[in-house]
């Protein structure tokens, strides 16, 4: 997929910024990491880290850390790290198929339905989160569906949201939690970069505390950096609270 250029003012925006940053000694953890959590997207808050994939990362581990979930459900057709990065927190993947109709490529809620009943048959089911990803930047019809049944049978539904920056329906849901990416080919770029998005409060605190190792209150078992820097957190809010940038960039995302 082909880089998308930047326009002058941001360049000019960043720079200025970076300067900044670099001269007030601000590099780590600032403002834009700390202080602007609820920024990022109205009504939840976010956690700037340093790509997409930690960002799933995140929240899988506090499914298995605080929610004690062993098992992933996730469809078929996405991305390899959707298959990898569970493995890493020795979860077990459960693949739900794809369909084409009515959506593209998306997680087939029938499907969904079948899984479910079959880890409820297994004693599982309290054992389970999902995954569903946003494929091209085109949420499907079925996505709603998909949500209504994760909440019918309380299973946690996180959301790969790498190209799915824009899509309302996805950051209005109060049950959802999303990790966004900004690789360089993604439809707001700032070259490596992620963001947890969420509306649980829990959710969010205890993710902080992982990510910076639980260094204060020493009570978590794990702990690992997948910090972003406040410069690339920066980015990252120029990129989602600017509206006319958000528009150059999806704009010419669809014309490549």
């Amino acid at each position: 997929m082909r880089i998308l250029s930047y326009p002058e003012r941001l360049v000019d925006q960043l720079f200025d910024q970076y300067r900044h940053l670099m001269s007030e000694g601000q590099m780590a953890e600032g403002k834009f990491y700390n202080e602007m959590s609820h920024a990022y997207v109205n009504g939840k808050n976010s956690i700037p880290v340093n790509s997409g994939g930690s960002a799933l990362f995140a929240l899988l581990a506090f499914q298995k850390y605080v929610n004690n979930k062993t098992h992933v459900i996730i469809q078929s057709n996405t991305m390899r790290a959707l298959y990898t990065i569970p493995r890493l927190l020795d979860m077990e993947v459960v693949i739900c198929g794809s369909s084409v109709k009515p959506g593209f490529m998306a997680m087939d809620p029938s499907c969904l339905e079948d899984v479910i009943k079959k880890m409820e048959t297994d004693g599982l089911l309290d054992r389970v989160v999902s995954i569903y990803s946003v494929i091209g930047g085109y949420l499907s019809p079925s996505y709603l569906d998909i949500e209504a049944i994760a909440q019918r049978h309380s299973i946690p539904l996180i959301v790969d949201a790498a190209h799915g920056h824009y899509l309302e329906t996805l950051t209005s849901s109060p049950y959802v939690d999303l990790a966004f990416s900004f690789y360089a080919t993604k439809i707001l770029p700032v070259g490596e970069g992620g963001l947890v998005t969420t509306s649980d409060n829990n959710v969010f605190q205890w993710i902080k505390r992982f990510l910076a190792y639980d260094r204060f209150k020493y009570e978590l078992q794990v702990g690992l950096n997948l910090r972003a820097t406040e410069f690339i957190a920066y980015f990252i809010y120029v990129l989602m609270t600017d509206v006319d940038l958000r528009q150059y960039f999806m704009a010419r995302r669809v014309q490549l």
